[in-house]
């Protein structure tokens, strides 16, 4: 993951864990992990949300008969709409 170039601009907003009710932020899930003995930064903490966010995706479409890449996984899975509806249905919504 890198930062975006000067002058991008996102289609969906920004995902942020801690928007939805009950979460905790990147830094502190990063807490949370060093102290289980877990070493881990907050940037980290993000990359693995992404990164299960991405086996989900891949999943769903999977299950409908839809192949995508690994860039197009990673920009649904980065889709704000996307990681609260995955919420919705973890939280029984």
């Amino acid at each position: 993951m890198c930062a975006m170039p000067r002058g991008h601009k996102v289609k969906n907003g920004y995902a942020s864990v801690a928007s939805l009710a009950g979460a905790d932020d990147y830094k502190l899930i990063a807490k949370k992990c060093t102290e289980m003995g877990h070493k881990m930064g907050h940037s980290t903490a993000r990359n693995v949300l992404l990164s299960a966010m991405m086996k989900v995706a891949d999943a769903l479409h999977r299950s409908q008969g839809n192949i995508y890449t690994n860039r197009q996984l990673f920009e649904i899975a980065r889709n704000p709409t996307f990681q609260s509806g995955v919420a919705d249905i973890l939280n029984g919504n």
